[in-house]
C-alpha cells in the first residue's frame, strides 16, 4: 500500500493470472499460464535496508515488490508474467484508501523449473 502523486515510475507490463498444471503430448507435467487480468503497467518498489537484511537467508533474494494502481480484487491470482517470465504471487499489500494516488505492493518470487 502506497501513494504516488507521480505514477511515471509504471513502465513495465505485468498480468495477472493463474497456472494450470496439464500434460504435454509426452505425458510430461507443463505449467500454463492463464491471464485472469488484462496486462497493467507497474514499477519495481525498493526495499528498505531493514527489508533487504531480514530478506537475506531467507530465500526472499529471489523475490522483489512491484506497485500497481489500486484494484479492489485479486481473487483467484496466484501468478504473474513480468517481462516475459513467470513468478508466483507471494505477498499482496492493499491499499485501503479508494482514491486515484492508491497503489498496491505485489510481492513476486521467481518459480524455478521442476527439474531444480
Amino acid at each position: 500500500m502506497v501513494q504516488l502523486q507521480t505514477w511515471d515510475r509504471l513502465s513495465n507490463r505485468i498480468t495477472f493470472g493463474t497456472v494450470e498444471d496439464s500434460e504435454d503430448d509426452n505425458g510430461l507435467l507443463t505449467n500454463e499460464f492463464k491471464a485472469l487480468t488484462s496486462p497493467t503497467l507497474c514499477g519495481r518498489w525498493g526495499l528498505t535496508t531493514t527489508q533487504m537484511i531480514q530478506n537475506q537467508g531467507h530465500h526472499h533474494d529471489e523475490s522483489f515488490i512491484v506497485v500497481i494502481h489500486h484494484r479492489r480484487n485479486y481473487d483467484g491470482i496466484t501468478h504473474a508474467q513480468y517481462n516475459g517470465k513467470l513468478y508466483e504471487v507471494s505477498d499482496i499489500n492493499l491499499d485501503p484508501f479508494q482514491n486515484p494516488t492508491a497503489g498496491d505492493l505485489i510481492t513476486l518470487t521467481k518459480v524455478t523449473d521442476r527439474d531444480g
